[in-house]
């Protein structure tokens, strides 16, 4: 059809679910008419179109600009990884993917280059505002900011980026709950974090930041 819309044998689509594969991949892609972020068990239970697997596509970041406020925004994101953590152990423990978030960063860039590859397929990496890339190997994310805004620190949009880097890390399908945690105002954080884990035992801020520092030590090679 004119909108590039076709039907094919259900063995010869995919279902994109990451926020990070890139939209002039998938036109190189038959990729199912189905939303992001409805979880790719799901999708092939009812449908059975089985989803691109993040570690099939490599990435390569040539080039970024991060924001003036990219250290900061940095700061603040290492600041809410200790209730991410808890979060996250408070549903299942994983001693190497927590590993894997403890050396997660994240920039909020002005302008990101680089080039995505899946099946020998290979295209320049194109991002919208405020779209994101995960280098699994560097365990660096980039995040395109939106030049228009002017309170990164307060943006719903940059928290639910962060949110969605999370769950990839983590390599979970549900974002919401990190980027709930991730936008919060700091002073909130604390109870934020007991009403998501349903536990009012929550241990103090400097207990918390005790576990994370603590935690996550175990190689890659455990997992």
């Amino acid at each position: 059809t004119e909108t590039g819309e076709k039907y094919c044998p259900v063995q010869e689509v995919k279902h994109v679910d990451s926020e990070d594969i890139p939209a002039n991949l998938c036109k190189k892609i038959n990729v199912a008419a189905l939303p992001k972020r409805s979880g790719n068990q799901k999708i092939e239970a009812i449908f059975g179109v089985k989803a691109i697997e993040r570690s099939h596509i490599q990435r390569r970041i040539l080039n970024h600009q991060p924001v003036c406020d990219a250290i900061l925004i940095k700061d603040e994101i290492e600041q809410v990884k200790p209730f991410i953590l808890a979060l996250r152990r408070s549903q299942r423990q994983s001693a190497p993917e927590t590993a894997r978030f403890k050396k997660l960063t994240v920039t909020v860039c002005s302008s990101v280059e680089g080039e995505v590859e899946y099946n020998e397929q290979k295209v320049p990496l194109q991002l919208g505002v405020w779209d994101w890339i995960l280098d699994d190997e560097t365990h660096a994310a980039y995040v395109l900011s939106d030049p228009q805004e002017t309170d990164m620190l307060n943006s719903d949009l940059l928290a639910d980026a962060v949110g969605q880097i999370f769950a990839a890390v983590f390599r979970v399908e549900r974002a919401d709950e990190f980027a709930r945690l991730v936008g919060c105002h700091r002073k909130d954080r604390l109870r934020m974090l007991r009403r998501l884990a349903g536990d009012d035992e929550i241990p103090s801020m400097d207990e918390l930041e005790r576990k994370y520092r603590e935690a996550g030590f175990e190689t890659e090679s455990d997992d």
